[in-house]
């Protein structure tokens, strides 16, 4: 399995109008071509050196495979990822591009199976007062947790420490629970997948 990290010419104009569409980002300045080109390559040669091993760590945990190349496409502003296709904005550090990645390649390799109806009712069953999207979040971060514990890195995200500061946010309440639960969902994982192909 592959991943194709690439800037996309056609995605491209779409987000920058996306983006600029909201009143309040109408003015977000542009990066330059070359500037997205660059991010781009930086982006590639940093996954070079982690991929592999946070690809081998996912599988490794949920128990489950990657069964197709994937494609990843750079943006020039996107204000938020994407995984079904994996789309990240070029104006962000390396570290929280591997984040993003990660963190999108958690979503693609459950794609809504058995296996995440599964733990989905695990998170419900434990925290049954929890919107969805903090319980999706909880899962998916109790994961990343347990992937930087394997390949002894973490990437920290501005994403997930802005969340934190605010206290309204699903993601902040999500990280939370993921700081305070996380081996709940990864005992869960374990159980869980020892009969799911």
């Amino acid at each position: 399995m592959k991943i194709n990290i690439q800037y996309s010419k056609y995605l491209d104009p779409i987000f920058i109008a996306y983006v600029h569409s909201y009143e309040k980002w109408a003015n977000y300045p542009v990066p330059e071509k070359d500037f997205v080109l660059e991010k781009t390559e930086v982006f590639r040669k940093t996954w070079e050196v982690w991929g592999e091993k946070i690809i081998s760590a996912i599988e490794g945990i949920t128990k489950l495979s990657y069964n197709k190349d994937i494609d990843v496409y750079i943006v020039s502003l996107n204000p938020r990822t994407y995984s079904n296709p994996i789309i990240i904005r070029s104006n962000c550090t390396s570290e929280e591009f591997v984040n993003l990645l990660t963190e999108e390649l958690i979503h693609v390799i459950f794609d809504n199976g058995k296996l995440w109806k599964s733990i989905f009712k695990h998170a419900k069953w434990k925290y049954p007062d929890e919107n969805d999207s903090v319980l999706v979040h909880f899962i998916v971060y109790s994961i990343i947790d347990e992937v930087y514990k394997i390949i002894d890195k973490d990437f920290a995200t501005t994403k997930i420490d802005t969340a934190i500061s605010n206290k309204n946010s699903d993601y902040a309440r999500a990280k939370e629970l993921a700081n305070v639960d996380k081996n709940y969902i990864i005992e869960a994982l374990r159980d869980d997948t020892s009969d799911i192909k």
